[in-house]
């Protein structure tokens, strides 16, 4: 697997939102299992296992969302954007897909 410092910002910004959709659908999914008469034990491993790959995407996309240039975080006032700006909302240049 590549290093997360040679990913472009729209491969972070996948990974981020997959991590994330993972972890929703996991927290679902142990929801769906805990209506059956399913081991305690399973429900809580399911949560915890989605818990922590919701952090990890959030963690991702605040660490590594950022602009090439100036570093500004690309995650305005709190929340992970769902599609990428064209610009740097701080410094005004250019984000392209090979951008780093």
């Amino acid at each position: 697997m590549k290093k997360l410092d040679s990913l472009t910002l729209h491969q972070v910004m996948r990974l981020s939102n997959v991590l994330l959709l993972a972890g929703v659908a996991l927290l679902l999914l142990s929801g769906a299992v805990a209506e059956g008469k399913t081991a305690l034990a399973l429900i809580v491993v399911l949560c915890i296992l989605a818990i922590i790959l919701v952090i990890a995407g959030l963690v991702l996309a605040y660490g590594y969302l950022r602009c090439p240039y100036c570093g500004e975080s690309l995650c305005l006032n709190g929340r992970i954007p769902t599609r990428l700006p064209r610009y740097c909302p701080q410094c005004g240049k250019p984000l392209d897909e090979t951008d780093r």
